[in-house]
Order: structure tokens, then C-alpha cells, then sequence
């Protein structure tokens, strides 16, 4: 699996730098994939499965980036049909819970229509909103009743543009899209936002952002502020709450990982679950169901960020093999969590988070457990 995930990801590389039609690059696998069942007794035949998955891996490319629709958010604004900072009027799905944060709370928005100028229109993307949050507000947005799911129309201003940033660093637009974002912008108040009742969504989810922000509260309420950012931070993923002074500690003592949800994290709270439920019954299946129930739901809710779905699905996998009592491999396990992760959003391979967090994975499970398995075998 991991071979075949880095042959995916080549093909990844090599249709950005060539431009390869996907025309061609399917037919080149289809015929891969034919030589490959001919030869299947014979060792070449991996060469033609690797030839298809470097295909798999141009077409993947081709697709995502061919797949955006003319009525995306972003594809709006960057073809110049409306420039960012212009008012709008939109309406669409909150597809989490109300994010509180400093003065404030963010909300993101499934976009299904759009009204500029008077003129209405269907759209889609997902858009940010920052909804100031003052004293005499507060109780206008509590009459909103915002939740996951909910549906509401927002009048806005919004924004894809590059604004007061330093010479060199990345692109407001490539941050915005690696996040999943097409556009984000400011709501300045509660009767710019209009509820137009539920969606019919998975309503567990909603149960899972309502604690999430409840948790958030209870920590604001009874810590103090430095120590509230803290939790809030290392335990739920919400950085907003970090004041600077408290935040430089961490990076001048190289610990600032600490408050970043990772593998450390899921590996930590999944073992847990994994010893409490072997405490309790000795089903195999108890064992997998509980704790994977639970941290997806938590990798839900902290955001579902690229190293939390890898850790996710790595522990997720390992426990499967546990439960049909087969040795798990670690790199076949990384192999397989990459090539998911690369099929599901491909432009990723070049998202430094994403390269980080494989790398430093394979540098643990390649050389690190083998060489302290060598140590430990000599004594």
C-alpha cells in the first residue's frame, strides 16, 4: 500500500508540471491495468500496477481541479463577475455549529444562493463569517438560534483578495482554498442574518458541535483567561482563545504542537478508550466500535484537519486488523490512510501540512521503531 501511495501521489506531481490531459492519462492506465491482468503470474506485472496508479493519480488531479462548478463561489470571484468587497446577499446551511471566538463568532456557510445587484442566482461553496459580538447583540443572536443545520440568508460583504500581507508569503486565495473556504468576510450585525428554519442534516452531528461549544463556554466561565486559551486550545482545537503572551511561552519553549490537535492527541484518547472498553467486555467488536465511534466524532468536531483524519484513520485501521485478528503492518497502514487522503482531496500532496505530517510519520514507523526494535535486540 505504500508503494502504490507513492506512485499515486507521482502522478499527482506529474500532471501539475506537465499538464497531462486526462484523456490521455486514463487511457494510459486502462492500459496499464490490461498488462497488468495479462502478466498477472508474472513480476513484471507490478511495474504495469505501478504505471496505473501514476495514472490513477494524474487523472485524480485532472478531476478535482476540472470539477469546480461555473456557479462557485470562488470561481465568481476570481473570473471578476463580482469583486471581492462587494455587497451580497446570500443563503445556505451552516454546516457546523456557531464557532465562538473573541468578540465574536464564526460561522461557515454551504452556499445553494447567491443575490448581487438585485439579480438572484443559484451558487455553491462554502463561505467564513466573522459575526461581531457585542453587548447588545448578544441577545439578538440568541433569538437567531444558530446550530448545525441551520438554514439562514446573510446580507455581506465578501473576500478573496490579498490585504495587508507581507511581500513573499502565500496567497490569501491558496489559503483559503486549502482550508475548503471559497470566500470569507464580516457580518457586522444580527439583522444582517435571517433564519429560514433546519435542514434535514444528521442530527448527531449537531449534538456533537452543541457540547463542543458548550464545553467552550464552561472553560471561558470558571478559568482564567490564559488558562482557558490553553484548553480550549489543546483539547478542542479553537486557537482564538489564545492571548500572545501565552502563545510565545509555548513557541520560545518549542512546544507549541502542544496546543495543536494531532496524533498525539487521538493516539492518547483512543488508547484510553481502547483499555476502558477491554475492561469492560471482552467483544472484539466493542472494542473497535466504541473508541472509532467516539474520535471520529471528536475529529468532527475539532475541525477535521488533515494530521486529525490521518491519526484518525491510522488507529481506525490498526484496530480493524486487531479485530480480525490479523498483524497489522505500520507502513502498509500509513500507505493505505495516504492514498485515501490523496484520492479524497488530491491538490493536498502540495499543502506543506499534509507533507509534514506523512513525512514525519514514515520517518517514525521506516526508520525509528526498527532501529529501537535493533537496539533492543542486541541489548
Amino acid at each position: 500500500m505504500l508503494w502504490l501511495a507513492v506512485c499515486f501521489g507521482a502522478g499527482i506531481a506529474f500532471a501539475d508540471l506537465s499538464g497531462l490531459s486526462p484523456f490521455i492519462a486514463s487511457a494510459i492506465g486502462a492500459t496499464a491495468i490490461a498488462l497488468a491482468a495479462v502478466f498477472a503470474k508474472n513480476k513484471t506485472s507490478a511495474v504495469f500496477v505501478f504505471a496505473a496508479f501514476i495514472m490513477l493519480g494524474a487523472v485524480s488531479l485532472q478531476i478535482q481541479r476540472s470539477a469546480v462548478a461555473e456557479n462557485r463561489i470562488k470561481r465568481i470571484f476570481d473570473d471578476g463577475r463580482i469583486e471581492s468587497g462587494e455587497p451580497v446577499e446570500i443563503e445556505g446551511v451552516l454546516t457546523s455549529g456557531p464557532e465562538p471566538a473573541y468578540d465574536g463568532m464564526f460561522l461557515r456557510i454551504r452556499v445553494e444562493k447567491l443575490r448581487y445587484k438585485g439579480v438572484d442566482q443559484t451558487a455553491s461553496g462554502e463561505v467564513r463569517l466573522f459575526a461581531l459580538l457585542k453587548a447588545a447583540a448578544d441577545d439578538d443572536y440568541q433569538r437567531l438560534g444558530l446550530r448545525y443545520s441551520s438554514r439562514i440568508r446573510v446580507a455581506c460583504s465578501l473576500d478573496r483578495e490579498d490585504r495587508f500581507r507581507n511581500p513573499g508569503v502565500m496567497p490569501r486565495r491558496e489559503i483559503l482554498d486549502r482550508q475548503g473556504i471559497d470566500a470569507a468576510g464580516t457580518v457586522k450585525s444580527p439583522l444582517l442574518i435571517e433564519t429560514l428554519g433546519e435542514d434535514d442534516k444528521f442530527a448527531p452531528l449537531g449534538w456533537v458541535f452543541d457540547l463542543r461549544a458548550n464545553f467552550i463556554t464552561g472553560f471561558r466561565e470558571n478559568l482564567s483567561g490564559p488558562a482557558a486559551g490553553i484548553m480550549i486550545a489543546s483539547l478542542l482545537g479553537d486557537k482564538h482563545f489564545l492571548d500572545r503572551e501565552t502563545a510565545e511561552v509555548f513557541r520560545e519553549g518549542g512546544t507549541f504542537h502542544i496546543l495543536v490537535i494531532s496524533g498525539l492527541h487521538i493516539t492518547f484518547i483512543g488508547g484510553i478508550l481502547f483499555w476502558l472498553v477491554r475492561r469492560v467486555t471482552r467483544r472484539r467488536t466493542a472494542h473497535f466500535i466504541v473508541p472509532v465511534v467516539f474520535l471520529w466524532a471528536y475529529t468532527l468536531a475539532v475541525g477535521a484537519e488533515v494530521p486529525v483524519v490521518r491519526a484518525s484513520l491510522m488507529f481506525t485501521i490498526l484496530l480493524f486488523s486487531y479485530v480480525i485478528y490479523r498483524q497489522a503492518s505500520l507502513l502498509n497502514t500509513l500507505g493505505f490512510c495516504t492514498l485515501i487522503l490523496l484520492v479524497w482531496r488530491p491538490d493536498d500532496l502540495f499543502n506543506p501540512s499534509f507533507q509534514f505530517t506523512i513525512i514525519s510519520v514514515g520517518a517514525i514507523v521506516a526508520f525509528a521503531f526498527p532501529l529501537i526494535e535493533k537496539l533492543r535486540s542486541i541489548g
